[in-house]
């Protein structure tokens, strides 16, 4: 734990139906530096929120922020390809937006 840090309970999975499936809730462990956590739970309070609540808006605008600036999509997880390599994806991917499923195979 990093000095200062407060950790939160460990990894638990709530509500899993598969490995990589519908996932409702996942408690985790985070090391937060004391000051930033006092700081997050007064901005929580302030806001009239749980922990919970805005540390999940915060996270989600901060991701949708972030895939704009990248263009979001399948590009967020490549961020800096080149403009030739993200083209020939995205003709690619139009091309199989195309197929109708009875065409697949």
């Amino acid at each position: 734990m990093a000095s200062g840090g407060k950790s939160l309970p460990c990894s638990r999975v709530i509500d899993q139906t598969h490995k990589y499936g519908r996932l409702s809730s996942v408690k985790t462990t985070l090391e937060l530096p004391g000051d930033l956590l006092r700081r997050t739970k007064a901005e929580a309070a302030s806001a009239g929120q749980s922990m919970k609540d805005f540390v999940t808006e915060t996270l989600e605008e901060r991701l949708k922020s972030r895939a704009r600036r990248v263009g979001g999509g399948w590009r967020a997880v490549f961020g800096r390809a080149n403009r030739a390599a993200v083209k020939e994806v995205d003709r690619r991917l139009g091309d199989l937006e195309r197929l109708r499923p009875e065409e697949w195979g």
